[in-house]
């Protein structure tokens, strides 16, 4: 009802606790979030824009001129994990208590007609020579949805790209334009977030052609149509024709007439790496520094890893404990099925088959700030192009030190930790489904039961994998053989002549505890992993002894959040353009 886009919130002492944005409101919607949950609880959830500490960042002084807090806005923008349309204006910039105010963009704008206040006489004369052209978000930076998107996907696409307005296009042209002002709207109405988009902006007393400008409009003809429809976007046209060609914030003009020029980020502002650290993951999970004495037999190594549930072990060569190298479950495999006595130290092992191992590569050293979004692309291409899949990145510290390893079950746990649905949008897999990414049955190797382990693990080994499928002669499904069986093996002394059927016999696999459906979201298999310890899931038909239909494992994971990285997920207006040409970039009529 106020028109206002942010307000400071208080606790019953006049203290300041936050301030609630339209951003906030938007996050709810999109979380679900009960609509009558108190303030401070949401403030203190870590999900919103502006909490308490936070208010250095969007604080200012009386003192400060108007250019000071544009740019405190804009870099708020540009970092976007903040509230940035608005800035406190405060008594005691360093407190919490005495009188405060809230100024946003629109409030600055509101200025710019009165150049006085800026004290920069020569303001009213740029603002009537600068162009709309100059300052607006071009197509390429205007991003879209489909009449037929929900609520919540235009949800999606507004809280992502930190943009704060979708337009709503098709193939026959611009419907309309949704801003947070809207939604907020729409919020307080209590309008569902899986409503159709389009039934609900025939619903709207605001349309479109009330916030068009021209290209050749000055900003402060801008400034003045947003300050009085009370507007902070504004569709920018060719004249005279209907085609939208960008889009006009508030803010936009803002920091224009402030510095001459727009930051080199502001228009592309879609996170490309999201998601916590791998320095993050690490230093929740104990076992990621699993430390291997280089004194230990290979069959100790085996039990260890089976012991702590990793992949791979630093082994330490000297005293400082320096790390020599990493020794895997694959490295083990290898030992297995070459003979190599059981008693030899993992010390003399790793430095026979120096030569013959793969190395760490550079760009497989990452330091403990690398996204989780980074680290799952820089293994997936690691293990491109027929080479040994990269299940491993070691995460370096200070030095030649290492903080610990992080490897692809890790990415599993991480996407576990993600404590949002808008996290989860942000990496990329909420939309991803088990089927896109998961192995086929006919591209994972079969081996008979009555082959023995020697020939199954060389199979295994040959196929840059590491996991088979075992079947029965009659064609069924026997069982699951992946490189954890070759870990045991070796820590339980099972000779390599033994039949894959009698180590199936002697580790029976229960009822399937692997089984997962195609159709499941890729989160439900990260989830079923990490709680059961499993680096690999099975896609069966229920109740079929027919061959699996595929195999999950804990590096397709890897691959579908480093897909996700590789696309983008938001289609622009420009792209809208190049495909269907400019009418479907011209507005309808209101």
């Amino acid at each position: 009802d106020s028109g206002r886009s942010a307000v400071a919130v208080a606790d019953r002492y006049g203290c300041l606790v936050g301030l609630l944005t339209e951003n906030d409101v938007m996050r709810c919607f999109f979380e679900d979030v009960d609509p009558f949950l108190p303030l401070d609880e949401w403030l203190a959830s870590g999900m919103a824009r502006a909490p308490l500490e936070f208010f250095q960042r969007i604080s200012v002084s009386l003192d400060d001129n108007l250019s000071t807090v544009v740019a405190r806005m804009v870099r708020n923008s540009v970092a976007g994990d903040c509230a940035c349309h608005h800035v406190l204006v405060r008594e005691d910039p360093v407190g919490v208590s005495g009188r405060c105010a809230v100024l946003e963009s629109l409030d600055i704008i509101q200025a710019l007609q009165q150049p006085r206040m800026w004290g920069k006489p020569t303001l009213q004369q740029f603002a009537a020579e600068t162009t709309v052209e100059e300052v607006m978000k071009p197509r390429e930076s205007v991003f879209t949805c489909p009449p037929s998107d929900s609520m919540k996907d235009v949800l999606r696409v507004l809280l992502m790209t930190q943009q704060n307005c979708v337009m709503v296009v098709d193939e026959d042209g611009v419907y309309g334009i949704v801003t947070p002002r809207d939604v907020v709207r729409a919020f307080a109405e209590g309008v569902r977030a899986d409503v159709r988009i389009m039934d609900w902006l025939r619903g709207l007393e605001t349309r479109i052609n009330s916030r068009i400008v021209a290209t050749s409009a000055t900003i402060g003809d801008a400034a003045a149509l947003m300050v009085a429809r009370n507007l902070h976007h504004l569709v920018v046209t060719r004249p005279g024709t209907p085609t939208a060609v960008g889009v006009v914030s508030s803010l936009d003009i803002a920091f224009y007439s402030c510095h001459r020029a727009m930051p080199e980020s502001w228009h592309a502002r879609v996170q490309r790496e999201a998601g916590p650290t791998v320095g993050e993951v690490v230093a929740e999970e104990w076992h990621s520094h699993a430390v291997c004495d280089r004194g230990a037999t290979l069959a100790e190594a085996a039990a260890f890893l089976l012991g702590s549930g990793r992949t791979s072990a630093a082994v330490a060569l000297c005293d400082d404990a320096t790390p020599l190298g990493l020794l895997t479950d694959v490295d083990l495999m290898r030992a297995y099925v070459s003979c190599w006595p059981r008693d030899y130290t993992v010390e003399r092992w790793l430095l026979v088959n120096e030569s013959s191992r793969p190395a760490i590569l550079p760009p497989l050293l990452v330091t403990p700030s690398t996204r989780l979004t980074e680290a799952a692309t820089l293994m997936f291409r690691a293990g491109r192009g027929g080479r040994e899949p990269c299940e491993h990145l070691v995460v370096k510290g200070a030095g030649f030190g290492w903080v610990g390893i992080f490897s692809a079950l890790d990415v599993a746990r991480a996407l576990c930790s993600l404590g949002s649905e808008l996290d989860v949008s942000k990496v990329g897999v909420d939309q991803l489904k088990v089927s896109t990414v998961m192995k086929p049955a006919e591209a994972v190797p079969v081996c008979s039961a009555h082959a023995c382990l020697r020939e199954a693990f060389t199979l295994l080994m040959g196929s840059f994998q590491h996991a088979l499928l075992v079947v029965r002669d009659d064609g069924s499904f026997r069982g699951l053989l992946t490189t954890r069986c070759a870990l045991s093996a070796l820590a339980e002394e099972v000779s390599p002549e033994t039949s894959v059927e009698a180590w199936l016999a002697s580790h029976p696999q229960g009822d399937l505890p692997r089984a997962i459906s195609p159709d499941a979201p890729l989160m439900e298999a990260a989830i079923m992993m990490v709680e059961r310890g499993l680096h690999h899931l099975v896609l069966k038909e229920p109740d079929s002894a027919s061959l699996p239909i595929g195999v999950l494992s804990a590096l397709d994971v890897v691959r579908g959040v480093a897909s996700a990285r590789a696309t983008d997920p938001f289609t622009s207006l420009c792209w809208l353009w190049s495909r269907w040409g400019p009418s479907s970039c011209a507005l309808w009529p209101a």
